[in-house]
């Protein structure tokens, strides 16, 4: 599923990376492929789990943008809800 209000280059500063580097991360297998210039929530979770083994605890930046991620999501599923 797509992230409406999200891009890479927010992600990318939000975990202080370039995007080059979040692009060999999924060259390399790290995180699953995804639509060019789009984020998934599949791509953010495994971008996620990979910061939190390797580098520990997530910057403030990140817990942001995964609050609005969380926010939005949770909009969906209520929407989902609605229309059933």
């Amino acid at each position: 599923m797509i992230i409406e209000r999200c891009n890479l280059k927010r992600v990318a500063k939000a975990f202080s990376f370039f995007p080059s580097q979040l692009y060999d991360m999924e060259t390399r297998g790290i995180l699953p492929s995804r639509p060019r210039g789009k984020i998934t929530f599949e791509w953010l979770d495994a971008l996620v789990a990979w910061h939190r083994k390797r580098r520990g605890e997530l910057p403030d930046m990140a817990a942001e943008l995964l609050r609005d991620v969380t926010v939005q999501l949770m909009d969906l599923k209520q929407k989902g809800k609605e229309e059933l």
